[in-house]
């Protein structure tokens, strides 16, 4: 009975050794990934820091050609605030979005005889604030609006506003002073001066509703003008999911619009 006490006891010892050995040749093996990997995060990290000195590069480039100077600091500050959805604005009222005031108002305007667009439905902007701003405000088209036949002196849609400036657009017509209009989204990204810059370059909008696009008006710049690569693509993309659109003003803020596509 010892003996066999023995016998299993060194079987026990012997596996445990093989074991022991196996274990760590495997953890030997395992150790060597790890180094792999750092290795391949390394090599992407310096791939997307060469991007982007060549992104800027080309960007001061442009810049320079007009005779204007660009510094990587110069870009810094962009900042996407939250963003807010689905208000009810009436008439009279108005609403405060860090700092951008939002204000609905219907005036009387010149309209022929017999015709029902016999009001202007307006949104004043204005920015209270020290900093630059890209904002959307998209707006919903309410059963209330009718179609503007006669003119009228506001028909104005932008999406850049400086600080202490103030902008009015016409959103449609009406043929009572008393409208609510439906902001299904607000957003503003807070830009330095130079992303200011960059994004005047936009020639056309992105992401607003089609009815304002006729208002559109860009705002004259330093830099020569461009259309946004691939934008029907990003309108989807936009629809979908809206808080692309802070993302686009983000990235074409520090990027030429001319040559690169945003992600």
């Amino acid at each position: 009975m010892l003996m066999e006490n023995k016998i299993i006891s060194i079987v026990f010892i012997v596996v445990g050794l093989i074991l022991i050995g196996f274990g760590s040749y495997f953890l030997s093996q395992m150790a060597v990934k790890p180094d792999v990997k750092i290795s391949t995060t390394i090599d992407e990290a310096n791939k997307k820091v060469k991007k982007l000195d060549e992104s800027f590069e080309n960007l001061k480039k442009i810049w320079e050609e007009k005779g204007l100077k660009l510094s990587r600091d110069d870009l810094k500050g962009t900042k996407i605030l939250p963003m807010r959805t689905n208000i009810s604005l009436e008439s009279g009222k108005s609403v405060d979005f860090h700092g951008l005031n939002i204000s609905l108002s219907v005036v009387a305007k010149t309209h022929r005889m017999g015709n029902t667009d016999t009001h202007s439905v307006l949104l004043t902007l204005e920015n209270k604030t020290k900093d630059y701003m890209a904002f959307r405000i998209f707006t919903e088209k309410s059963l209330s609006f009718v179609p503007c036949i006669s003119g009228g002196s506001y028909f104005l849609h932008t999406f850049l506003i400086e600080p202490g400036k103030k902008v009015v657009r016409r959103e449609g017509c009406s043929s009572t002073s008393k409208f609510t209009l439906k902001i299904n989204d607000i957003q503003v990204v807070i830009l330095p001066k130079a992303g200011y810059t960059n994004l005047i370059r936009l020639a056309a909008p992105v992401g607003i509703v089609p009815r304002l696009k006729r208002g559109h008006k860009n705002i004259r710049g330093p830099l020569p003008g461009c259309i946004i690569p691939d934008i029907s693509r990003l309108e989807g993309e936009i629809k979908k999911a809206p808080l692309k659109w802070s993302n686009l003003m983000e990235f074409y803020a520090k990027h030429d619009c001319a040559l690169e596509v945003a992600p």
